[in-house]
């Protein structure tokens, strides 16, 4: 079954593709060795963001980005993201 879902991953990825700050983000994911949110996840998030259309949202942890880029595209545009993080070096 693992592998049923690893491939059904990977196809999921090839139709939820990544635009130029997306890129960004996930190459300086990679500079910091951290591991970005997959593309098909930040999909998801923008999607409940958009469903819920929130005027205001706190993300905790914030990494190297790719949530809160989700979480703002998916947000009204007069929505108030607060990102926090305890990590200096990817404020």
């Amino acid at each position: 079954m693992s592998r049923d879902w690893a491939a059904s991953a990977r196809m999921a990825e090839q139709y939820n593709g990544t635009d130029v700050v997306d890129d960004a983000a996930r190459t300086i994911a990679q500079d910091y060795r951290r591991r970005p949110l997959p593309p098909t996840s930040s999909a998801t998030l923008t999607f409940l963001a958009g469903l819920l259309n929130p005027s205001a949202a706190i993300e905790v942890g914030t990494g190297t980005g790719t949530a809160t880029l989700a979480l703002l595209r998916g947000m009204p545009r007069s929505g108030i993201l607060t990102a926090i993080d305890t990590d200096a070096e990817v404020q």
